[in-house]
């Protein structure tokens, strides 16, 4: 070999031995961060050999958080030390490892030496170490997170039973484009929809109900103001056939990160019939004891005149004035029956109730309805079912029948048909008087019953409010359904005593 080869040749062995020691000096350096980034790391993290799952080293984080020091859980392994709160997750992430060779984001429960259940999210990678096929496998401990979410979810399931279980109806609806996001089933319920023809559609209300323009006016005071207070709105519902005062409340709420309107309406629909029908009866009592204090001393000095008008009549001198003394005694007959129901209406005790047969009471004074819709060219139709019978004064149930049959036969043209039905329901006992009229004007409806409120030409007014004073007194109460087609009064007495 000549000394230039042996030149080169020992050259090549420098730059050889200068490449080792890099790699070597990298070789170390990168070890010192394995080091680092193995037991420094906040991860939980461990080595397992492959082919047994027997743990070759663990750090800090890994061990402290399941519980244990590091030399109780290396050499042994994850079935050893019970790790596993579902053997079914470890099974699945062997199978995916195995096949794919590593696991990414796989969330799992494991358990610590106490026994207490954590949330890990881990990530699993084949690696080799000396020649031996091993696992590194990081996680972290999202119990908190977890149990924040858990806790988040239970809330949430409690807010919407709470939203479900609220007797007012319920929408909420989003501010950016108007659709509905949810309603409680009270509003489902009232409205008779399901929840998917609700959810997603932006003009609900105005489809629901026969006068739009009710919700129109609350979205314009909406607009204007940002909110709705207390506003008392009357829809009539297409769905229900019938109208309903509610009280209308509207409030901005951010709903799963959305600006929402959250609309609630409490119907008072009721509660204002309660009201309407309190201030009758005040009035009611009012009038009835202004009755009773100035009847008798009204009637004392008609009896005088009239004695004396039926003494003129009598006597020759005054034949030529007989048709002019006829008609005043019939207008003061006239103004005596006023006041004798004006008397019925504040007539309270005087009334000797006993067990008696609705049917029966009707059958009593029925020739004297057959008569007067003879009289009014009216058809009567009696459908009269057997029903139990209930405790009552006999003379007012018949002034309420009386009543309630003049008036339906004064309410309708010739040739109508007035109908009489008796039923029994789990109310109580029925009367039903149903006329085939004009109906009653809605601005008159809340007021029926209120002496001397009357649509006829020579109506007192008072007969309607002796029928109300009656079923007060016998502890019943007077419904009404109205239309154009018709009028029905109906009168539920309770069964048996009152």
């Amino acid at each position: 070999m000549t000394d230039k080869n042996i030149f080169a040749m020992e050259q090549y062995i420098l730059e050889l031995e200068a490449r080792v020691a890099k790699l070597e000096q990298a070789l170390r350096v990168s070890a010192d961060k394995f080091s680092k980034a193995f037991y420094e790391s906040g991860a939980m993290k461990a080595i397992a050999r492959y082919r047994d799952g027997v743990l070759i080293d663990v750090n800090e984080s890994f061990a402290s958080t399941l519980g244990f020091a590091r030399d109780e859980m290396i050499g042994k392994t994850a079935l050893e030390l019970d790790l596993w709160e579902d053997l079914s997750q470890r099974q699945e992430m062997w199978e995916q490892v195995s096949k794919a060779g590593f696991v990414k984001d796989w969330e799992s429960k494991v358990r610590t030496k106490s026994g207490e259940v954590c949330y890990v999210i881990t990530n699993v990678n084949l690696i080799s170490i000396a020649g031996e096929q091993c696992v590194l496998v990081s996680s972290n401990n999202i119990t908190r997170r977890k149990k924040a979410e858990e806790e988040l979810i239970s809330t949430q399931v409690l807010l919407n039973r709470v939203f479900d279980s609220i007797p007012q109806s319920l929408i909420i609806k989003s501010k950016r484009d108007g659709t509905i996001i949810e309603v409680n089933q009270a509003f489902l319920d009232k409205n008779r929809v399901t929840r998917s023809e609700v959810i997603g559609r932006r003009y609900l209300l105005q489809s629901l109900v026969a006068n739009p323009e009710e919700v129109d006016r609350c979205y314009e005071i909406l607009e204007k103001n940002g909110f709705i207070r207390n506003l008392e709105v009357r829809f009539d519902y297409i769905s229900r056939g019938e109208s309903r005062t509610v009280l209308l409340n509207v409030v901005p709420i951010d709903w799963m990160g959305e600006d929402c309107i959250l609309i609630v309406s409490n119907d008072i629909t009721e509660l204002r019939r309660y009201q309407s029908e309190i201030s009758r009866l005040d009035n009611l009592n009012l009038i009835g004891q202004m009755a009773a204090g100035v009847a008798h001393e009204i009637r004392n000095p008609m009896t005088s005149i009239k004695g004396f008008l039926q003494m003129f009549q009598e006597q020759k001198k005054y034949q030529e004035d007989r048709e002019s003394i006829e008609l005043m005694i019939e207008e003061l007959d006239r103004v005596n029956d006023i006041i004798t129901a004006f008397l019925k209406i504040s007539q309270k005790n005087d009334v000797q109730v006993k067990s008696m047969n609705l049917n029966e009471c009707i059958g009593g004074v029925l020739q004297l309805i057959i008569a007067d819709a003879l009289k009014n060219d009216i058809f009567l139709e009696t459908q009269l079912e057997h029903t139990p019978e209930i405790m009552s004064d006999k003379g007012d149930l018949k002034q309420l029948v009386l009543n309630l049959t003049r008036n339906a036969i004064e309410a309708m043209p010739s040739g109508g048909t007035l109908a009489v039905h008796t039923f029994e329901d789990e109310g109580g006992v029925n009367l039903v008087v149903r006329d085939e009229g004009n109906g009653i004007p809605p601005e008159i409806l809340d007021k029926i019953g209120t002496p001397f409120l009357t649509t006829k030409e020579n109506g007192t007014g008072l007969g309607l409010g002796v029928c109300y004073s009656i079923a007060e007194r016998h502890n019943a109460r007077i419904t009404i359904d109205t239309s154009p087609e018709g009028t029905s009064f109906k009168v539920t007495f309770p069964a048996g005593a009152i």
